[in-house]
């Protein structure tokens, strides 16, 4: 079994644009697909708070281009203002998109964001290894605390977590649990005890015993 687990994540983009007429468009854009939104039904600020920053935005921009003494200074302000506005929206799509990982596109895309696919690989903290003999595995944990007073203690459920069964303990961080029944899913944990002080579980690993 590899080690390593890929997840495809779906982060959150902008994309507000580089000129004042490409931002109040897509300032707009945003404000549209939030209101009423299904999935995303709380949002701070609030939806008419935005939209008043961007109607304020919006009224700035004729003064600014006309060069009204000071309206440059007041446009940019209301655009900050309108940045910061869009910045803490993503970040709640972002939450509501990692939580809903099958769904996470739609989400993004329901507000008027866009999307960038991203491959996260995170290392498993247990490898099983399969045995020669039938019902057996060697669970190898991935490097944590060492020293003379470290054990390794190693469980396994054949329930889906609801009861675990002692794999054994061990001052090495890689044991042969022997045993387990052939053909069927196991999960497997381990935590480290150092100086008679246990650590947390660690994520569960399941693999198919043979």
């Amino acid at each position: 079994m590899s080690n390593v687990i890929v997840v495809k994540r779906s982060i959150v983009v902008l994309k507000l644009g580089n000129t004042v007429a490409k931002r109040a468009s897509r300032y707009g854009q945003i404000v549209q697909a939030a209101t009423g939104n299904t999935w995303i039904t709380s949002l701070t600020p609030t939806v008419a708070q935005v939209s008043a920053d961007v109607s304020a935005y919006n009224a700035s921009i004729v003064p600014a281009k006309n060069r009204t003494p000071g309206a440059v200074a007041a446009r940019n302000l209301k655009d900050q203002a309108c940045k910061a506005d869009m910045e803490a929206w993503a970040r709640i799509v972002q939450v509501a998109a990692d939580a809903n990982p099958s769904q996470a596109r739609t989400i993004i895309e329901s507000m008027g964001m866009f999307v960038k696919t991203v491959t996260i690989r995170t290392k498993l903290p247990l490898t099983i290894e399969v045995q020669p003999v039938p019902g057996a595995v060697k669970a190898i944990a991935r490097a944590g605390a060492k020293g003379t007073r470290v054990f390794f203690e190693f469980q396994y459920s054949v329930d889906g977590g609801k009861t675990w069964l002692p794999g054994g303990t061990t001052t090495d961080s890689s044991i042969v649990i022997t045993g387990l029944p052939s053909a069927t899913y196991v999960g497997f944990r381990y935590r480290t005890t150092n100086k008679n002080v246990p650590g947390p579980w660690s994520q569960v690993v399941t693999d198919l015993v043979r």
